[in-house]
């Protein structure tokens, strides 16, 4: 009755969102998500078969929890589909001990569409999408800020913390809506899901990246179009060898073919000689190249080793906020005291987890999607209020009784 309702007060819009096919909002689709009872558990995790079953009937809990609703028997408009699973962790390898066992799936709420000539069935890809985690505590403390090579002396990612804003069902809701997205997270106790990073483990980060990117550089140098130019110089008996072994070969087959290479690479050899030559004169006349990569990393290396050695020890142990510098050698970081404008950081907290519960033991659980599926207020041209798919996903994220993930965390 909502689709109906919704596509009925807005077929322009509906029209315009479909593409080349027509929404089929009344058609029921098929039920296809189901956990995956694979091997991981046993083979990465080293569970016995016993506790194995134990988590993936864990899983099935949870998944039932959000399926099971009327509105989704079937799911009117949409097809739903989805895998939920164990999974591995990032860095640790296999066999992977000591760790609560990872999980996680999306489901996929896939429209129906309606092709001109009566075809009738699901779309190919959608982004009507819930993500499911289990036992991850970086989902739930944060979105990274930094690519994988920057991370603290632990090997944890830098991470801004999500903000709560809204509830459904009692839960909050985090948001982060510069990357458009929003997590339900649900934990057990009153531990911390992440600790603040001190400003000294961002600095150290920092500072060991551009160590790794200056060793790898090669050797620097003040005249580097001098430097081509005295390489293809060098080069140049190997190149003119090369060039007439196939000259010969050529000559066999096609002469005339054979003389023509020849002249190219003659023209070739010549105007890039002049080319090298014209570089290595203006460089001259410049009086040595400008400042290069490296002698930049170089400079901001020594400044961030200066403002470490610098740091008094209450600074280096306060929380790290970042804030782009407009000073392309200095640190990215809030001045002390100034915290109220900039991202703090923080990494991941492991004491979270506790190590006395079974490993199959769900201690954590965070669910994704876009924070616009959440949002009670969209825009009228919005085609998340007439894409069938969009509108049963944002119905189960607003009727699923949440409150009973609570009841599958360990107590």
């Amino acid at each position: 009755m909502l689709i109906s309702t919704l596509l009925s007060a807005s077929p322009a819009l509906a029209d315009r969102c479909s593409g080349d096919y027509f929404f089929a909002p009344n058609v029921p689709g098929r039920m296809k998500a189901a956990v995956n009872p694979n091997n991981m558990a046993k083979n990465y995790y080293k569970l016995g078969k016993k506790e194995s079953a134990t988590y993936d009937a864990g899983l099935q809990k949870l998944l039932d929890i959000i399926i099971r609703q009327p509105y989704l028997n079937p799911p009117v408009g949409a097809e739903l589909k989805g895998t939920l699973r164990s999974w591995d962790i990032q860095g640790c390898d296999a066999p992977c001990l000591g760790q609560p066992v990872h999980g996680l799936g999306t489901l996929y709420f896939m429209e129906m569409l309606r092709a001109s000539k009566g075809w009738v069935g699901p779309t190919i890809e959608t982004s009507n999408t819930l993500d499911i985690e289990i036992n991850n505590l970086e989902t739930a403390s944060g979105t990274r800020l930094f690519p994988d090579n920057l991370t603290d002396s632990q090997g944890r990612q830098f991470l801004v913390p999500l903000q709560p804003d809204g509830a459904v069902d009692g839960i909050s809701v985090y948001k982060d809506r510069g990357k458009g997205l929003a997590r339900l997270v649900f934990s057990r106790g009153n531990r911390p899901w992440s600790v603040p990073l001190s400003r000294r483990e961002y600095v150290l980060a920092q500072i060991r990246r551009m160590e790794q990117q200056i060793a790898a550089m090669p050797a620097a140098t003040n005249s580097p179009a001098a430097d081509s130019l005295r390489k293809w110089r060098q080069e140049q008996p190997r190149r003119r060898a090369e060039s007439e072994q196939l000259y010969r070969q050529m000559k066999k087959q096609n002469p005339s073919l054979a003389e023509t290479i020849r002249d190219g690479h003659r023209k070739m050899e010549t105007e890039m000689e002049r080319m090298y030559q014209q570089e290595a004169e203006k460089e001259s006349a410049r009086g040595g190249a400008p400042e290069g990569l490296q002698t930049m990393l170089g400079r901001r290396l020594a400044e961030h080793r200066r403002v470490l050695a610098a740091m008094p020890d209450a600074e280096q142990a306060a929380q790290a906020v970042y804030l782009a510098n407009d000073d392309p050698y200095g640190v990215d970081l809030v001045p002390p005291g100034q915290s109220s404008y900039g991202q703090p950081l923080v990494v991941i907290n492991p004491a979270y987890f506790d190590k006395s519960l079974p490993r199959s033991a769900m201690q954590i659980i965070t669910v994704q999607s876009g924070f616009l599926f959440f949002d009670d207020q969209l825009p009228e041209d919005s085609c998340l209020l007439v894409n069938p798919g969009s509108i049963l996903l944002r119905k189960t994220l607003r009727e699923t009784p949440w409150h009973q993930f609570m009841k599958l965390l360990a107590p």
